[in-house]
């Protein structure tokens, strides 16, 4: 059998699992950083209504694999609580993340990394997530540091969730492969 030039991973429960997800930690760290908050509005009150606008917003939109940025969700779910921050995008999506999850990488992930570095097989990501890239790559980096993926595409980024062939196509660009090769 030939090898693969190239390996495509998922990032979680793949890469990396998250474990012990609390979005009522992450909306409590966030909530810290209010500058306004004119009803007094509580993290669990944040955790109960984002439930709910996930549900009418992300739920249909990932259904036509399409995927919402979580930039734009926060944007809204603070937006219709009245509620400002004094973080940028980027900042509140890495303190809502960094205390709403536990992440380690998968058993024998480090181990096959290193086989197929040592190999010269090639290596990307493509994940379905919210998270813009910045953070996906982020969470890979700090949790495996000895590896460097060649690009790393989070459905977010690009608003096409798998299993739509675009987001595969991209992959195929960015690898400039044949997809027999991967």
């Amino acid at each position: 059998m030939k090898p693969p030039k190239m390996i495509l991973f998922d990032y979680g429960q793949t890469l990396l699992g998250e474990i012990k997800w609390n979005n009522l930690r992450g909306n409590a760290a966030v909530l810290r950083h209010a500058v306004c908050n004119p009803r007094g509005i509580t993290a669990e009150d944040i955790s109960d209504f984002a439930d709910k606008l996930f549900a009418k917003s992300c739920v249909p939109v990932r259904e036509l694999d399409r995927e919402l940025h979580q930039w734009q969700f926060d944007r809204l779910l603070y937006g219709l609580l009245l509620i400002e921050l004094s973080l940028t995008p980027a900042e509140q999506e890495r303190i809502f993340f960094e205390a709403s999850l536990d992440i380690m990488p998968m058993p024998y992930i480090e181990e096959l990394l290193a086989l197929l570095r040592e190999r010269g097989i090639r290596t990307g990501v493509v994940s379905n997530l919210m998270s813009s890239r910045e953070e996906l790559e982020r969470r890979i980096t700090t949790h495996l540091p000895s590896h460097t993926f060649e690009f790393i595409i989070a459905s977010s980024d690009v608003g096409i969730r798998k299993p739509d062939p675009l987001i595969f196509q991209l992959a195929l660009a960015k690898a400039n492969l044949p997809p027999q090769d991967i």
